[in-house]
């Protein structure tokens, strides 16, 4: 019993050390070399504007974008992972979309593809 609980844990700092390290080696393989890393709290992007997000890995993580602007806002939100394809968001002028989805710990990237400035945070 000791030793199973032993192992577990020891699996359990091995897999956390790994999920660090990829999350510390993501946030250098920006898309554009002037994007910095902000891996909390609320961004304001401009129009072509990109920036990395944290994401929980138990459970899921809310997404939200915030159109500051009066015009239609497009948002594309792709995970750090090769495994998954971008999700495009539209948000109406003045209006918020949040969505929840369960990306394990893996960064996702927002990439404001519209014309108008957008707030986006995560939680």
């Amino acid at each position: 019993m000791t030793k199973n609980i032993v192992l577990r844990a020891a699996a359990t700092t091995a897999l956390a050390a790994g999920f660090v390290a990829a999350l510390a080696g993501t946030a250098h393989a920006s898309p554009d070399s002037s994007t910095t890393a902000n891996l909390s709290g609320t961004t304001v992007l401009a129009p072509g504007g990109q920036q990395l997000h944290s994401t929980w890995f138990w459970g899921s993580t809310q997404l939200c974008a915030t159109n500051l602007g009066n015009g239609s806002g497009e948002l594309t939100v792709q995970s750090s992972s090769p495994a998954a394809g971008p999700e495009y968001l539209y948000i109406g002028g003045g209006s918020t979309l949040c969505i929840y989805r369960w990306w394990w710990g893996v960064p996702v990237w927002t990439i404001n593809g519209g014309y108008t400035t957008l707030a986006v945070s995560t939680s």
